[in-house]
């Protein structure tokens, strides 16, 4: 349950955006200086497409990336993510042009398109 009582599965439907082009569910609510979201659960705040990951496809074995097919850090569609490491995510971010924190404008335009959705970002 999160902290407002609805279940995990129902917050994280109230709060998507599904963008029709890019298959992507986006994050309504909170999300951290890279643009991932968070959600609250209990006391704890989580990143929300590792929350998606359990919820919807079942535990995780090493940490979760985003396919380079999806460049967006603020999607928790569980069909853009896979199981990754820390390697693979490093790979795919220098791919996608995301690495050091050098955001490609395809995410900028993105997130700015979603700007009025997010209560922080």
């Amino acid at each position: 349950m999160t902290r407002h009582g609805l279940s995990i599965r129902d917050k994280l439907f109230e709060h998507r955006q599904i963008d029709h082009i890019t298959k992507c569910w986006l994050w309504t609510l909170s999300c951290n200086k890279s643009g991932h979201g968070f959600i609250h659960i209990g006391l704890k705040k989580e990143l929300v497409h590792r929350v998606a990951w359990r919820k919807f496809v079942g535990p995780i074995k090493e940490l979760i990336c985003h396919k380079r097919e999806c460049p967006n850090p603020n999607c928790f569609n569980p069909e853009h993510l896979y199981d990754g490491n820390y390697y693979t995510n490093a790979q795919d971010r220098k791919v996608v042009g995301t690495y050091k924190n050098n955001i490609t404008p395809y995410i900028r335009k993105r997130k700015c398109a979603n700007l009025a959705f997010h209560q922080s970002c």
